[in-house]
């Protein structure tokens, strides 16, 4: 069957990571992130939030809800197939009306199932909410009910107990051959997924409603808050813009009592004053006792978060603070001006981490983040942890608890009038508008890739993919050239593609006789001499520092670069090439080269030199090297050893890079983003389901776990499908 529709928009969103895991070291002495050990058998590591599940990974659930909609033809008409043994074929059969209306009825289906969610997380205890009228003949959700309703009161062991079972339940069914499997077996795995399912989305909804991953959430945001204001403006660089738009769009999303779940009215106030006045009134009339001394909950979460980092290792009193009641405050709502010096110590050490891109893991890491050790040193203090106990933590660490607790509290308040106003909701743009994860998870619910492909063709008809492409990431065509079709190809030529370390991707896509598209790159490494351990040099650090073994003239490093250089793009073009054959679609093949005679500014450049540690001066280096100026390409030595290790990015390599990691900067070069698990992420862990530490190329540093999915080279050949536009 055939159905044409009238396509008055062909919109893009990358299926790339949203929040582009920063580039980091990459070295076996110094690891990129601290992994986050997952739950075997499930997709713990997926903590995105609901809309997001039902795939191994974020980047995999971006891939299959792709948002990528047709190109019209040049009467703006785009002819839709839909396949005869859809899950939906019998919608498919009706017309377009029809289809929208099954979709919608399933969109509200998922609305409803996310808000019960929030209160089975919040409030097992309490008698559930009743179905609204215009869904309650739906056997889904009776069922849907029935299952959340026999895990909601598991706690996180428990929890992670029971999807542990269902995985080895399931995994003794699928290691058998699909026609060696009886007719009881099947239906029973379907179930085994189901309850599997609905088991993580109730983990990833409670997991979002924790106050620590609410404080990672509000300090992520707060980072990309900044990194935009430094990025967005004109002239900026409104690629990487986007990506940190897309990143907070969906942290909103994924975080609902930090960030009000998205929805339209909370986002739609531009500034932490209006939110205020909406909360306040909102929860006043509301959330009795919400509300005092003229603060929200919203208010008081971020005040104590500072406040346990201002009084984390600090003196007792504070010194120039004072130690009495603070001015201009009523009566009864007076705070202590050591409190308001320890809000501002915290703040001013937030503020200074995050004027640089990297300065978000610098807080939150766990073992090393400023506020991830102020918020245990509180738990510990509560527990009697410490000599003497810190009653200063004790009392910061309740007031964050306490602030957690009153905004999860509103958030209920407001999932349980959500659900009053489902049945007035009955179009897909009401819902996308106020419950976008809704409309997504319904997408992702789906197995069948073609029903995935029938709805996604849908909303792009109906216009509905600007509730997901708010930040129009890739619909553009700004950097790209050409036509992929022609005998010269398409250039793309973006600059700084992606958050907040990738570099530049330059390359160029011919469709070649065969159908595939050639992707060519000619990467512009540039040697950079490093004289401090050149013994003929005057830079020389001297032979009692430098090893006789690392002690290389200009010409021996030269000859290194040389090298190495020579092997990378051999071993590159290999690797790349290789991990394409077990991808069906699309059909891709690399060229990878050197650009040999480019000038200096040439891109994708690379600076490659003996040694290189991304970002500022170590912490140390002014005791250990007093009078010399820090300078990340030298190779700084004493008393016979490397005081630092080597620490890479996409733009900086050094001549000792593994091999593994080559194919790690390449992807970068090609316009891949990181995938990396890291502890400080609240919400946008990437690793392929079931391989925390062996991951795709863009997220292992173990080169035996290294692989390349469709996804990746979906992204790379994407402009390709996208550009010119017609």
């Amino acid at each position: 069957m055939q159905i044409g529709f009238n396509y008055f928009l062909a919109l893009l969103l990358t299926p790339l990571f949203f929040f582009s895991s920063p580039s980091y070291p990459h070295s076996e002495s110094e690891p990129p992130v601290d992994v986050v050990p997952g739950v075997p058998n499930s997709v713990e590591q997926n903590r995105a939030g609901y809309g997001w599940l039902n795939a191994s990974s974020e980047v995999e659930a971006d891939s299959l809800f792709r948002q990528e909609c047709p190109r019209p033809n040049a009467s703006g008409n785009t002819t839709i197939c839909f396949p005869s043994k859809s899950p939906l074929a019998a919608a498919y059969h009706l017309a377009a009306n029809n289809i929208e209306a099954a979709f919608t009825r399933m969109a509200q289906e998922n609305a409803f199932e996310y808000l019960y969610l929030q209160q089975a997380a919040l409030s097992p205890g309490e008698k559930p909410w009743a179905t609204p009228s215009c869904i309650a003949d739906s056997q889904k959700i009776a069922v849907m009910k029935a299952e959340i309703n026999s895990i909601k009161s598991k706690n996180e062991m428990e929890l992670n107990t029971y999807l542990r079972e269902l995985g080895t339940q399931m995994k003794a069914i699928t290691d058998k051959p699909e026609a060696s499997r009886t007719t009881d077996e099947r239906i029973q795995l379907e179930e085994l997924k189901r309850k599997n399912l609905m088991a993580v989305k109730l983990k990833a909804v409670k997991e979002s409603f924790k106050p620590d991953r609410m404080a990672q959430a509000f300090l992520l945001d707060k980072q990309l808050a900044l990194a935009q204001a430094r990025t967005c403006p004109s002239p900026g660089i409104p690629r990487k813009c986007m990506s940190i738009r897309k990143n907070r769009d969906r942290m909103r999303q994924a975080f609902p009592s930090v960030f009000g779940g998205g929805l339209a009215e909370l986002e739609a106030y531009a500034n932490p004053e209006q939110r205020k006045n909406f909360e306040e009134k909102f929860v006043s009339a509301t959330v009795a006792g919400a509300v005092f001394c003229g603060t929200t909950p919203y208010n008081r979460f971020e005040k104590s978060i500072y406040q346990m980092m201002g009084y984390n290792g600090a003196a007792t009193p504070i010194p120039g603070a004072g130690t009495g009641v603070g001015t201009g405050v009523g009566a009864g709502c007076a705070s202590s001006d050591q409190n308001n010096a320890a809000i501002t110590r915290g703040k001013n050490t937030v503020d200074t981490a995050f004027r640089l891109d990297d300065g978000y893991p610098k807080i939150v890491s766990n073992n090393k983040g400023a506020y991830s050790l102020a918020r245990k040193a509180g738990f510990d203090a509560t527990r009697g942890v410490g000599t003497p106990v810190d009653p200063r933590m004790v009392n910061s660490y309740s007031a964050f608890t306490n602030a957690a607790t009153s905004m999860n509290h509103v958030q209920e308040v407001s999932a349980a009038n959500q659900v009053g106003l489902l049945c007035t909701r009955s179009n897909l743009k009401a819902i996308a508008q106020f419950q976008p994860q809704a409309i997504r998870q319904a997408v992702m619910d789906h197995n069948d890739p073609r029903s995935r492909e029938g709805l996604t063709r849908l909303m792009c008809s109906k216009g509905l993919m600007e509730r997901f492409q708010a930040d129009d990431q890739t619909q553009d065509c700004s950097g790209v050239t050409g036509d992929a079709n022609s005998a010269a190809g398409m250039t793309v030529n973006r600059t700084n593609y992606g958050f907040p370390f990738s570099n530049d991707s330059n390359y160029k896509l011919t469709k070649l006789p065969d159908g595939s598209l050639e992707v060519a790159t000619k990467i512009n490494y540039r040697f950079k001499y490093d004289p401090s351990v050149d013994p003929s040099s005057t830079s020389y650090a001297g032979d009692t520092n430098v090893p006789e073994a690392a002690r290389k003239t200009e010409a021996l490093q030269q000859a290194a670069f040389i090298s190495s250089t020579t092997d990378w793009v051999s071993k590159a073009t290999t690797w790349y090439n290789g991990m394409t054959g077990s991808v069906p679609d699309p059909r891709v093949k690399f060229k990878i080269e050197t650009c040999a005679a480019c000038g200096d500014t040439v891109k994708p450049k690379v600076a490659v030199s003996t040694c290189y540690r991304r970002g500022g001066a170590p912490a140390t280096f002014a005791t250990d090297f007093p009078g010399k100026t820090w300078d990340a390409h030298k190779c700084w030595y004493k008393d016979g050893v490397k005081k630092y290790s080597n620490w890479q990015d996409a733009g900086n390599f050094t001549t000792s890079m593994a091999d593994a990691t080559i194919m790690h900067e390449t992807g970068h070069n090609l316009s891949l983003a990181d995938e990396y698990v890291a502890d400080y992420y609240p919400a946008h862990p990437t690793a392929e389901n079931g391989a925390v530490s062996c991951n795709s190329t863009m997220g292992s540093t173990r080169g035996s776990c290294h692989q390349l999915y469709a996804r990746h080279l979906l992204e790379i050949t994407r402009p390709a499908r996208l550009c010119p536009k017609p």
